[in-house]
């Protein structure tokens, strides 16, 4: 079965906050908006992901644990982030904020299974922040259906470097996510953290980092 994925509505923020479910599980990345806004479904949550820590990202992080259950997953480099306000930089706003440890430290390159044999590959994309990770939703079927690119890169930007990232980093990452492409990906949609979702074969043939004229 094929999946799902809707942006909930977040206030406050512009960061993007998505569901994803194929009719019995669900999946969320970047727990922003409250879990009212979670769409009318039957679907069991299994967890939360997050692409990297900062606050716009995991603001009501522990509201969505406290409801569900469910663990919440972060790559061990962005890990301290969820406690520590100067680092998910909730300080710079004037309200420092920290949140519970994650249940769940995710190594590059891990995998996550689905019930249905679709997997979740964690992608370490570094640059933003130290442990900032893109997310590759491939189905049952072995299709690239979604990549999730938290604040990497969006539809026609970049994140920015200066709150504890790295710009030679982040080079290095766009290089890694444009590297994914191949003749039977381009339709798949990217999904940022901000702004509008994408198909890959138009990001990379219209994003400044990215652009190739080798996309069919």
């Amino acid at each position: 079965m094929s999946w799902s994925i809707s942006r909930l509505p977040i206030s406050g923020f512009a960061a993007n906050c998505y569901w994803l479910e194929n009719g019995s599980e669900a999946w969320l990345i970047d727990p922003a908006a409250w879990p009212e806004k979670r769409p009318p479904t039957d679907a069991i949550l299994q967890g939360i992901i997050v692409t990297h820590g900062h606050m716009d990202h995991i603001l009501t992080a522990d509201d969505w644990r406290d409801k569900y259950n469910v663990p919440l997953m972060i790559h061990k480099m962005d890990a301290h982030m969820l406690a520590d306000s100067m680092a998910n930089v909730s300080a710079r706003f004037g309200r420092p904020l920290s949140w519970r440890e994650p249940e769940r430290i995710l190594q590059s390159d891990e995998i996550l299974q689905t019930g249905d044999g679709s997997i979740l590959k964690i992608i370490h994309t570094p640059g933003h922040t130290s442990g900032g990770i893109c997310i590759l939703l491939v189905d049952e079927t072995g299709q690239d259906q979604a990549l999730f690119t938290g604040d990497t890169i969006f539809s026609d930007s970049v994140g920015r470097t200066d709150l504890g990232g790295s710009d030679k980093e982040l080079v290095d990452s766009i290089s890694k996510i444009k590297s994914l492409l191949n003749t039977n990906n381009g339709q798949m949609q990217v999904f940022p953290g901000h702004g509008p979702a994408i198909s890959f074969a138009d990001l990379c043939k219209s994003h400044p980092w990215l652009r190739t004229n080798s996309v069919e």
